[in-house]
């Protein structure tokens, strides 16, 4: 298995972000109570002051997005002030949909060295029952699936994580089939934990130059979650509760030593050619529904009543992401 970790793998990526600025994607969702709906994606390219060639918004996106246009949809543009001195500048796509329709690739990432696509999406509103209305929504990763050799965990090898669980599990449990079972599921917990979606630890990392200290003590709690998770997934009741929690905490005081050592905010020193695969684009997800939410597994802001996702594309290496909410509406 490589030594590359997932945590060396963030630094690159995170680097080459700030090499090439900021890209992103945001999407609002707008349902009615009689199952219509409207679609309204936004792409923003951000950059800081200082001189910049100029050239337009749809030059700027086109070599990360395949940006919707043609028939049913209203095109936009506009120009904002973003965070600091910087600008935002913002292609805007909006179009309406009938109840039952179904809308299929307005979110499609690309390869910028290759024009190859690397992600796409597909999203449905339709009636499930009378009076409720189910939301579901698709990201699917086209380009090269993510590893089983690349990369394992955050910070410590397969090898170390063995040794602490062989203290803990009865003799002969740590089968080869457990082993292969225990690799994969670290692999994507991890994958997942630093891209999302929802409170993907990528944005925690972009921070952590000013805050490192609060990161630790948020990456040590997500850590000890994330491999409680594994080890039940992996070992389910063959291991007690209170000896899997001392593994959990071995594990997860081995990874922060190590991510320690490495240092929270340090920058890659790895190539720095960028492209869509290796610069991660962070997506936004809202969804707003016209009647009582009975089943999301998005997160709920209490301010607009709105449901939401955040991720990062790469999420969608580890398995297609599935965004979904079920509202009951009176008629």
């Amino acid at each position: 298995m490589r030594k590359t970790t997932l945590y060396r793998l963030l630094l690159s990526v995170l680097f080459l972000v700030g090499l090439s600025g900021c890209y992103r994607a945001t999407v609002l969702t707008e349902v009615q109570k009689d199952g219509t709906w409207k679609r309204t994606t936004t792409f923003t390219a951000s950059s800081s002051g200082g001189d910049k060639q100029k050239v337009t918004v749809d030059e700027q996106l086109q070599p990360f997005f395949d940006l919707p246009r043609g028939e049913g949809w209203q095109i936009s543009r506009s120009t904002s002030k973003d965070t600091g001195s910087g600008t935002a500048e913002k292609y805007i796509a909006v179009r309406r949909l009938r109840a039952g329709d179904s809308l299929d690739h307005d979110v499609v990432i690309k390869d910028t060295k290759t024009k190859s696509v690397l992600m796409v999406n597909s999203v449905r509103v339709r009636e499930i029952a009378p009076g409720q209305i189910e939301y579901v929504e698709f990201y699917r990763w086209k380009g090269e699936k993510l590893e089983k050799d690349t990369t394992f965990s955050l910070g410590v090898s397969l090898d170390d994580v063995l040794k602490i669980i062989q203290q803990v599990v009865p003799e002969g449990l740590l089968t080869l089939e457990r082993r292969d079972s225990l690799a994969k599921n670290a692999r994507y917990h991890m994958w997942l934990l630093l891209w999302g979606p929802n409170d993907p630890l990528a944005n925690d990392f972009l921070q952590s130059a000013f805050s490192p200290d609060g990161v630790k003590y948020k990456l040590s709690r997500r850590l000890l979650e994330a491999w409680q998770q594994i080890l039940d997934q992996t070992f389910g009741e063959a291991i007690p509760r209170a000896k899997s929690a001392l593994a959990t905490k071995a594990i997860a005081k081995e990874e922060m030593t190590a991510l320690e050592k490495e240092g929270f905010s340090k920058k890659s020193e790895g190539n720095q050619q960028s492209s869509s695969e290796e610069s991660p684009v962070p997506i936004t997800v809202r969804l707003r529904l016209p009647g009582t939410v009975l089943e999301t597994n998005g997160e709920h802001d209490p301010l607009s009543e709105e449901i939401y996702w955040t991720f990062y594309a790469p999420a969608t290496r580890a398995k297609d992401i599935v965004l979904r909410a079920v509202c009951k509406v009176e008629r």
